[in-house]
């Protein structure tokens, strides 16, 4: 809950919250489900997101559940 509270708050100080916050506000609007490669596919076309070069590769799906939980 703590996460979704600082997303709310347009805290960016963590992957997982900018992770909360791109999908809240760039990839999940007026969407309710998605599958995992389009997300993917979304978030790695942000221009001024990380997700495109998480050291060194964009982010993929096995990167995908360790940045939503880490802080």
């Amino acid at each position: 809950m703590e996460l979704v509270n600082a997303a709310r708050a347009d805290d960016k100080g963590s992957v997982g919250i900018r992770l909360l916050t791109d999908l809240r506000d760039h990839v999940m609007v007026g969407i309710d489900r998605l599958p995992t490669v389009a997300i993917l596919d979304r978030l790695c076309a942000l221009e001024e997101a990380p997700w495109s070069d998480m050291a060194g590769r964009p982010l993929d799906s096995g990167a995908w559940p360790r940045c939503s939980v880490s802080t």
